[in-house]
């Protein structure tokens, strides 16, 4: 059996699934720019890139699987939203760090210096201007750091310069730009929700139950089908759902998946990100009743009328919580939606290893490891999707110190009978260079490994210069039969770029 070797979600397609339009029928995915038969159709934006040498996807209309391309399209959008939020905080943390060294900078030179205040103020100068990096807009802000300070004091009689000085020092301290990171990944995550809950309700709307609405006969009568007249009720329902908590939202999408358990529901460090979020936006940063009742099941270390702070390691774990609750309600869903469809199963194991993979480009390796230590692998049936989630949770581990964890695990990690990219992981993995490289190149020239694959999966980080120079250093006939046609996978297809095949007599299928 043949299957798209990719598995990672389309997101040409995805873009226009994520789009929220206006209007139920509108966001609602039509199964009608799918054409094929017997459940089958083509899709010219199917995930193969320009230079696959593929042709076009396969990609099945069924219910099921177009809430899974919508699910997962929504979910990587968020997920490149918070990249790009985390960028422009870490940014921000840079600049704030050179702001800072030319503030301590002037103020210290400032002191030093015991003649007139423009002499002090050319020090203070002088060393900003020695600060590597400082923009104008950081030396005018050094500046007038050292105005608010008390070591500025102008002679009584200054009038001007008095009423300057108590203006600047009385200055509102503003929420600060890692603040509205904070606020954004909140954003992002509600929207996450809307688009998820809306596409549920398109696939599955069976949990309204008894939800009603009461409709006058004038108001029927303008309904063309029983579709229009299913909208209000699930504008209705979506509207209220976006009114709760975060607790109301995890307790309520829960309710959908059939009681399914979300990762990080209930945890201090997902609830607390909400929290902190209602605190700057409605106290100014500082710690409200709402705040402590709101979370009053945890052992708190803040009191009424503290004030809170966010800096970026802050932001990378809210970001982190947020970003693995949002991977638990994506596979919950499709898990859900899957149970009776063993094909459908089969897809949605395959997604949540490339998902794993999509994260380690990200560099969101605590997600990664959150998310396979916490999944249970004994219940993916599909064995290539199994080990490629068990390889990549070891990759987050690795980048985050903690591969000795699990070293004992790895060593007696059998993969006599698995495919061999995954011996080869092992081997990488065992720190055993030497033979990852040989073995590598190996299965280059042989057509079962591509360069990209070295050049991308985040595996072969340690080896990947290596085994590139060692290619490139065989003799022409050799290194020309590694195709350059390379699909943007997690772990390479075949060397023509197109499809994997799959073993027929696999247990795990």
């Amino acid at each position: 059996m043949k299957l798209s070797s990719g598995g990672m979600p389309s997101l040409a397609m995805g873009r226009e699934l994520a789009r929220m339009r206006q209007g139920w029928s509108e966001a609602r995915p039509s199964p009608d720019r799918f054409v094929g038969v017997n459940g089958e159709a083509s899709d010219s934006s199917a995930p193969l890139g320009p230079d696959s040498g593929g042709g076009e996807a396969t990609v099945s209309s069924t219910p099921a699987a177009i809430l899974r391309r919508a699910v997962l399209e929504h979910l990587v959008e968020y997920w490149y939203s918070q990249d790009e939020t985390l960028r422009l905080a870490k940014q921000w943390t840079r600049y704030e760090k050179v702001s800072s060294d030319a503030r301590a900078a002037a103020l210290e030179a400032f002191d030093k210096v015991e003649g007139s205040f423009g002499e002090q103020l050319e020090a203070a100068m002088a060393a900003i201007d020695g600060v590597k990096n400082v923009t104008g807009e950081q030396r005018a802000y050094a500046l007038s750091a050292v105005l608010r300070s008390s070591r500025f004091s102008p002679h009584p009689d200054n009038g001007y310069a008095m009423a300057a000085l108590a203006s600047v020092r009385k200055r509102r301290k503003d929420m600060g730009l890692l603040a509205a990171q904070l606020l954004t990944l909140v954003a992002d995550f509600e929207l996450f929700i809307l688009r998820v809950s809306t596409a549920w309700l398109a696939f599955d709307a069976s949990h309204l139950g008894e939800k009603s609405r009461t409709l006058t006969f004038k108001e029927l009568e303008s309904f063309e089908s029983i579709d229009e007249i299913r909208e209000p009720i699930l504008h209705d329902f979506l509207e209220d759902l976006m009114r709760k908590s975060a607790s109301g939202w995890f307790d309520e999408l829960s309710k959908m998946f059939g009681g399914a358990k979300i990762q990080g529901a209930k945890d201090f460090a997902t609830l607390e990100v909400f929290q902190r979020r209602h605190v700057f936006v409605h106290h100014g940063g500082i710690v409200s009743r709402q705040y402590l009742q709101a979370l009053k099941d945890f052992k708190m270390t803040v009191a009424l009328g503290d004030e809170l702070s966010v800096d970026l390691d802050y932001v990378e774990r809210a970001a982190a919580s947020l970003a693995s609750a949002a991977h638990s309600i994506a596979m919950c869903a499709l898990i859900t939606s899957s149970a009776t469809d063993s094909i459908e199963r089969r897809e949605t194991e395959r997604e949540a290893g490339e998902l794993t993979y999509i994260l380690l480009t990200l560099q969101r390796d605590v997600v990664v490891d959150k998310f396979v230590s916490a999944f249970d692998l004994t219940r993916v049936k599909d064995t290539f999707a199994r080990e490629l989630l068990r390889v990549n949770g070891w990759i987050a581990k690795r980048r985050l110190g903690l591969l000795g964890d699990v070293i004992e695990e790895i060593a007696e990690w059998d993969t006599a009978a698995a495919d061999d990219r995954f011996k080869l992981a092992k081997l990488i993995l065992l720190d055993q260079k030497q033979m990852a490289v040989d073995k590598a190149v190996e299965m280059i020239a042989q057509g079962r490994l591509t360069q990209y694959a070295v050049a991308m999966w985040p595996l072969f980080e340690t080896i990947s210069s290596a085994v590139l120079d060692e290619i490139n250093s065989e003799p022409e006939d050799v290194a020309s039969s590694v195709s350059a046609s390379t699909p943007r996978s997690a772990i390479a297809p075949s060397a023509d770029g197109t499809e994997l095949e799959e073993p027929e007599d696999d247990p795990g299928r």
